[in-house]
């Protein structure tokens, strides 16, 4: 696309990954702002174009993976005037470089994987500052988050009911996990709660309207005010005749009837998927540390590339500290999948198997270090997570003040 072939545009934005690409451009769209364009292009690109362009009235600047960021900055701001609004996008998570792009009288820095709420607000701020006071959430109807393991057995159903109950007994949510293994999915085998084939008869029969009545007949409900599930299980061998289209009517109830759902996401199941995937506003990929993990999620991620999908992807290890000496490195699975993990879950086997054999779940005891992990799992569904205010890390000017003083002593 020819950017310079736009007289005046409102935005431009220059990225370096396919996420944040979707997600600036379904903004795009939803403020149709049509003189406004996002390239997947490195800094360099974004020089050469600014030299000799119009300035936008918003510029979006991925500062990731660079050698000198901060002299890439100044050659970028010294091309635009102070009505230009300057955006960070950036994988640093330093508070002394923060301060120093911000020293600058740049708009905002947004920490990678970016997320589509803190830049739909800055949208809002930018082009339609009247509504911003009064502005609601981009995803009005509920959220719709997916938890899908790399492979069996990974704990992503153990994330996912954890995380549901977090949101609905700790955040007072109202809160669906909804289980789409319908042949021996264990969501609520880890509630001690029996199971049966409500919702899938109800899916089967009635093809594409759904009301009050049989929508509730399809809910179990637990322990937990907020909290309800959506399961059911069949036969091994017996046939469930649900198509994409009744999954599209269902889930458009959901969205109606509860803040957050949870959907455990089983790889196998081929007739939803479709469905699933394209109406997710989250992706949350379970794995480890192990070859066959990295290839499966690379596999995840590329198909909802593909699919030009726009839920904002992470992903999480579980289980650290197993079998570390078969693991690969952190950096290595990284380059396979084409992204940086953002979360990790300890391996704590005693709590998890003192969960599953009581009926008593992890958040409910607040169990362990991998309660804390799942927290802050939640933070990101919530947003909470989203930009954290930059945690000093080793090479910050507080943490080597601090190394400093302690090393005269």
């Amino acid at each position: 696309m020819d950017l310079k072939s736009q007289i005046v545009p409102e935005c431009l934005a220059f990225v370096t990954d396919d996420a944040s690409l979707s997600i600036i451009k379904k903004l795009f769209n939803n403020f149709d702002l049509k003189n406004s364009h996002a390239v997947q292009g490195s800094v360099d690109y974004a020089k050469q174009y600014m030299k000799s362009s119009k300035l936008p009235k918003l510029l979006i600047l991925d500062l990731s993976m660079r050698d000198v960021p901060m002299k890439d900055l100044s050659e970028i701001a010294a091309l635009c005037d102070p009505s230009v609004k300057i955006v960070i996008l950036s994988d640093q998570n330093d508070v002394n470089f923060y301060r120093e792009v911000m020293q600058l009288g740049v708009e905002d820095y947004l920490l990678k994987p970016v997320h589509i709420i803190p830049l739909e607000e800055l949208f809002m701020k930018t082009f339609k500052p009247n509504e911003f006071a009064k502005s609601k959430p981009l995803f009005k109807n509920g959220v719709l988050v997916g938890i899908m393991g790399s492979k069996g057995g990974i704990g992503a159903s153990t994330i996912a009911l954890n995380a549901g109950i977090i949101l609905a007994k700790n955040r007072k949510k109202k809160t669906l996990v909804l289980d789409t293994n319908l042949y021996d999915g264990d969501i609520n085998v880890l509630l001690d709660i029996q199971k049966d084939d409500c919702f899938i008869d109800a899916m089967q029969h009635n093809q594409y309207e759904i009301d009050d009545y049989i929508f509730e007949g399809m809910l179990t409900k637990t322990s937990y005010e907020k909290l309800s599930l959506m399961c059911g299980t069949k036969q091994f061998g017996e046939n469930i005749d649900i198509s994409d289209k009744q999954f599209d009517v269902l889930l458009k109830e959901i969205k109606n009837n509860f803040n957050y759902t949870i959907i455990d996401i089983n790889p196998n199941c081929a007739g939803i998927y479709n469905s699933v995937a394209s109406n997710l506003d989250m992706l949350f990929i379970i794995s480890d540390l192990t070859i066959p993990s990295a290839i499966n999620t690379a596999k995840i991620i590329n198909f909802q590339k593909q699919k030009k999908l726009n839920s904002v992807i992470t992903v999480v290890i579980n289980k650290i500290g197993e079998n570390t000496k078969g693991m690969i490195q952190q950096k290595v699975f990284e380059k396979v999948i084409g992204m940086p993990v953002q979360h990790f879950v300890m391996f704590e086997p005693n709590i998890v198997k003192a969960s599953e054999n009581t009926g008593i779940p992890i958040a409910e005891n607040k169990s362990g270090k991998i309660y804390k992990n799942i927290e802050n799992i939640v933070k990101d569904m919530c947003y909470e997570g989203i930009q954290q205010k930059f945690r000093p890390n080793s090479s910050s000017f507080i943490v080597r003040f601090f190394k400093k003083l302690f090393h005269r002593y």
